[in-house]
């Protein structure tokens, strides 16, 4: 099953990495631009099912990303979380792709999330709605600082999509993630 996944993968991937080279010769449009190709990377390893620590896990295996972090522990509460963290590159730079997985009494909470720079922060944002086609929401700040919008129950119950920007001095950085809750069986 594993390896009938990491084939199909490898082939989604290959037809996607093909697809805009056939397209800018088509329509001698400009290459995919930094917040689509982001925005795009998100929707391919995080957002064509819900989150899954071992499919997520597979993609970025198939694609040769690089693990940058890879920790299990345990909660306070003793249960086990995974985390791992890969880098990837893309044609307009380099993305973090980040995968966690929480098993505890009342269920598994599974969240992968896509990071990356881009220029502008607001742009960024009106291309992921669009993109995404969902409306805006109310803003919070995270404990950090940072901006965040969420969209809970974004694809059913349990489901929470977060749009978080963090800007410092010149530089921006978006973070894109699923989150799942499935209750325990």
């Amino acid at each position: 099953m594993e390896v009938m996944l990491r084939k199909k993968i490898v082939l989604l991937l290959a037809c996607i990495s093909f697809l805009p080279r056939f397209t800018v010769a088509q329509t001698d449009k400009l290459p995919m631009n930094r917040n689509d190709s982001l925005i795009n990377a998100f929707e391919v390893m995080c957002n064509l099912e819900l989150p899954n620590f071992t499919h997520i896990d597979a993609k970025a295996t198939a694609m040769r990303m690089h693990v940058v972090s890879d920790v299990t522990s345990s909660s306070t509460y003793g249960a086990p979380i995974k985390r791992k963290g890969w880098t990837g590159s893309l044609t307009t730079g380099t993305f973090g792709l980040l995968a966690d997985e929480v098993t505890g009494p009342k269920g598994v909470a599974t969240s992968c999330g896509v990071v990356g720079s881009v220029g502008n922060a607001e742009a960024f944002r009106a291309a992921f709605l669009k993109q995404m086609k969902i409306a805006p929401t109310a803003q919070s700040i995270d404990p950090s600082g940072a901006p965040v919008i969420v969209w809970r129950d974004y694809v059913g119950t349990g489901t929470t999509l977060v749009f978080r920007t963090l800007s410092k001095e010149a530089h921006t950085t978006v973070t894109m993630a699923l989150i799942s809750v499935m209750p325990a069986k």
